[in-house]
């Protein structure tokens, strides 16, 4: 349960950090 929660929102920050990128680009 822990590990999914885990993989879940280390995803979820990638796809949100990608989005930030072409945003400030």
């Amino acid at each position: 349960f822990i590990l999914a929660t885990v993989f879940m929102s280390s995803t979820l920050a990638y796809r949100h950090g990608n989005s930030q990128k072409l945003f400030q680009i």
